[in-house]
């Protein structure tokens, strides 16, 4: 009953359980922080959402990590914080294509680009269109896959962001070898 000491400890045991590759663990001690945490400023409350959601994708639990992430989103979207409302969307698209709800990742796909191309270009908008690359990929729209990827890429290369440019450059590779391109 120590909400106190819960949103203190719980946090850092989740954090402790990530290191340790423990996720299942991380998705408890985080659940048992968000049951206290009506209190937090809500950005805090956010991301405490959206670490849960995250540990829930890693474990499988798609449709957790979907309300978790919704969640995170709308409190982002009442804050006026585009950047992290566009990224929420962005996170909820891959959730809901490894669901199996291939035509909401779409259009989550699609309503974090109109969100995120109103920004400053950056990180997040450059993963936003290595996941639009990745979605039409997957469908088979290589073209449209290899368009969307090279995007990213040249984003992500102006940013530093290596991760993200080497998300991109897979997918165009994938679409490449699908049309039969070496």
């Amino acid at each position: 009953g120590d909400s106190a000491a819960v949103l203190e400890v719980a946090p850092k045991a989740a954090r402790r359980a990530v290191a340790l590759r423990a996720h299942r663990v991380a998705v408890a001690q985080y659940a048992r922080a968000l049951r206290f945490s009506d209190a937090l400023p809500p950005g805090e409350r956010a991301d405490l959402l959206e670490a849960l959601s995250y540990e829930c994708y890693l474990t499988s639990e798609f449709a957790e990590a979907i309300a978790y992430r919704q969640k995170a989103m709308a409190i982002w979207r009442e804050l006026g914080d585009r950047q992290r409302e566009g990224d929420a969307l962005r996170w909820m698209s891959r959730c809901f294509w490894f669901a199996g709800n291939n035509d909401d990742a779409v259009a989550t796909a699609e309503a974090a680009l109109a969100v995120l191309v109103l920004l400053p270009p950056g990180r997040e908008l450059a993963m936003a269109q290595s996941n639009r690359s990745q979605l039409y990929m997957l469908e088979d729209e290589n073209q449209l896959a290899i368009d969307w990827g090279e995007r990213a890429m040249m984003l992500a290369e102006s940013l530093g962001e290596t991760e993200i440019f080497l998300h991109a450059l897979t997918n165009v590779g994938n679409a490449r070898m699908r049309i039969g391109e070496p």
